[in-house]
C-alpha cells in the first residue's frame, strides 16, 4: 500500500483503471462461459428435436432489414400474387438447402441471384423444387404463414 501512495496521482489513477477493467474482463469471460454452456445446451436439444421430428436444421439466420420499404412492399405484394395464383407453395417444406448461387432465377421476382448472393432451395412435400434470393425467401416466409393464417380462418 505505501508502493502504491509513493508513486504519482496519474500512477495511481492508471493502475485503479488497469484493475477496473481487468475485474471487467473477468466478469465477462465469466458470462462468455455461461453463454456457451447454455449454447450447447441449446444445441443438445435441437439435435434431440431434429432427430425426433426428423427435420434438417442448419444455417444462421436473415432478414430483410436492408430493402427499403418501397421494395419490401413491392415484394409482399408479389410474393401474395404469386401465393394467390398458385405459382408459389403455400405448404410445408421438407429440405431447405442454403448455399452459393448457381444462377438460377429466383422463383418469386423473377430475377436472376446476384453473383455474390446465397441462394436457397427448398424442396417442397408436392410442388417440388423452388428456388430464392435471401430477400425473397425471407419475404416468401414471412407471407405464406399469414396467407395459411387467413386461408384457415375462411
Amino acid at each position: 500500500m505505501q508502493q502504491l501512495q509513493a508513486r504519482s496521482p496519474a500512477t495511481r489513477r492508471l493502475i485503479a483503471e488497469t484493475l477496473a477493467v481487468r475485474a471487467a474482463l473477468t466478469a465477462e469471460k465469466a458470462r462468455s462461459h455461461a453463454l456457451i454452456r447454455d449454447l450447447r445446451g441449446l444445441g443438445r436439444r435441437l439435435s434431440f428435436f431434429a432427430r425426433r421430428y426428423r427435420v434438417l436444421i442448419a444455417g444462421g439466420s436473415d432478414d430483410d432489414t436492408e430493402l427499403q420499404q418501397e421494395d419490401r412492399v413491392r415484394l409482399t405484394a408479389t410474393v401474395l400474387t404469386k401465393l394467390g395464383a398458385g405459382t408459389l407453395p403455400p405448404g410445408p417444406v421438407s429440405r431447405v438447402w442454403v448455399g452459393d448461387r448457381i444462377g438460377a432465377t429466383c422463383d418469386a421476382c423473377d430475377r436472376p441471384t446476384s453473383p455474390r448472393a446465397v441462394e436457397y432451395e427448398m424442396n417442397m412435400y408436392g410442388p417440388g423444387l423452388f428456388r430464392f434470393d435471401r430477400q425473397c425467401f425471407v419475404a416468401w416466409q414471412r407471407e405464406r404463414t399469414w396467407y395459411q393464417a387467413r386461408q384457415r380462418s375462411r
